[in-house]
């Protein structure tokens, strides 16, 4: 299942981006109560969903100030120099992943 759901979201990111690319809008979020309600899930038949949260990179940095721990921020350092990335790719790549639901 944890495969399924990173390839889904690989998959949901890829398809927003190219509908974007194409000046198409994107359709409006709904929660899995809205799902229900319309009918669009059976669960009588033994269908479930699972939300994939859909992160589009807006091509445009923004400086952030945040506070960590020294100890932190040194591991952060210390593995991104390890990966070869900046401080903020790494954290920018740390911060996807949790979002998305990786390990």
């Amino acid at each position: 299942p944890e495969e399924a759901i990173a390839d889904a979201t690989s998959a949901v990111r890829e398809w927003a981006e190219a509908r974007m690319a194409k000046h198409l809008p994107l359709p409006a979020a709904r929660t899995v109560a809205d799902l229900l309600r319309l009918g669009e899930i059976d669960s009588a038949a033994g269908e479930s969903a699972v939300m994939i949260p859909v992160l589009i990179d807006s091509g445009r940095p923004v400086r952030a100030n945040l506070s960590l721990d020294a100890g932190l921020l040194a591991a952060i350092d210390a593995e991104a120099s390890r990966r070869g990335l900046t401080r903020s790719a790494f954290i920018a790549s740390a911060a996807r992943e949790k979002i998305e639901g990786h390990r």
